[in-house]
């Protein structure tokens, strides 16, 4: 499967900043919900990920890298419209790293 350039430049790599985490108790696989701000420009928005090896107060306040664009989808009915990697996350996880905090809305990729 691939993708065209066009396709790709329809997706915004955007930095964003978690406000809200909440159990994902409905989801097959353990899970979080989130709400990210992504700045004045885009606003909050929310989603789910698969980051239970972090716990909830070390997501808060955490900026993360993450594709806007994508058609919404959902998981257990809940909204997921992107996809999330903590800045910085290491081991067999995606590693996106900011090297200085970045201002939320910043394209990380346009």
């Amino acid at each position: 499967m691939s993708a065209t350039w066009e396709e790709f430049g329809r997706l915004r790599i955007t930095v964003g900043v978690i406000t809200e985490v909440e159990d994902f108790s409905e989801a097959r696989v353990p899970a979080y919900k989130l709400t990210i701000d992504f700045g004045p420009e885009t606003g909050t928005k929310r989603s789910s990920a698969q980051l239970t090896h972090y716990a909830t107060e070390d997501l808060l306040g955490r900026q993360v890298v993450c594709v806007l664009g994508f058609d919404p989808c959902s998981a257990a009915r809940w909204c997921a419209c992107w996809g999330s990697s903590p800045s910085g996350s290491r081991g067999s996880r995606p590693r996106c790293s900011c090297s200085a905090p970045t201002a939320p809305s910043t394209a990380w990729c346009s």
